[in-house]
């Protein structure tokens, strides 16, 4: 019983991805403690890193736990991933593919996000990025805009206005 567990937990892409988000998580708490606090306040410049870190590890918490609670055996796994690759619903783009081009909006969004500034920038990479995991599945671009537009906005009104945080404001700015 605990060898089929650990052979299926070995398979299961979401293990490895939590364990994965779970490092990540480690490693940016720990390197949020290198940011210079210039002001003494309760939330500092240190604080976005620190709370998506923690966010980070709930996140790989709940997808390692995630992979042990599921309770078919491997062949069941297996012989559904093999209907459901003959069939011709819409599946939500994963896997390599999705993980790079996700990566190298990641690394655009980090390298423009001080000239173009936060929201402009935040809301192309939200409308991207959902594009990207979004790729066969039935699309509703209305809702992706306006998501893509009323979380940066709300992200900066939130952290400038009350947390009183410095945010690249940018051609808007």
């Amino acid at each position: 019983m605990l060898v089929k567990l650990l052979k299926q937990t070995a398979r299961d892409t979401n293990f490895w991805t939590g364990l994965g988000v779970i490092l990540l998580a480690i490693f940016l708490y720990s390197a949020s403690f290198d940011i210079r606090e210039f002001i003494t306040t309760r939330v500092g410049a240190s604080f976005l890193p620190r709370l998506t870190a923690v966010l980070f590890a709930i996140l790989g918490a709940i997808l390692v736990l995630g992979s042990f609670r599921c309770t078919q055996p491997v062949e069941t796994v297996e012989q559904e991933s093999e209907v459901n690759a003959t069939a011709k619903e819409p599946q939500v783009f994963g896997g390599l593919p999705a993980v790079g081009l996700s990566v190298l909006l990641m690394s655009l969004y980090v390298g423009l996000i001080n000239s173009v500034g936060f929201i402009v920038t935040s809301a192309v990479y939200i409308f991207l990025q959902i594009l990207i995991l979004s790729k066969d599945a039935k699309r509703n671009y209305l809702l992706f805009v306006l998501v893509s537009i009323i979380i940066p906005v709300v992200v900066y009104l939130l952290f400038v206005k009350i947390f009183k945080v410095m945010i690249p404001a940018g051609i808007l700015g």
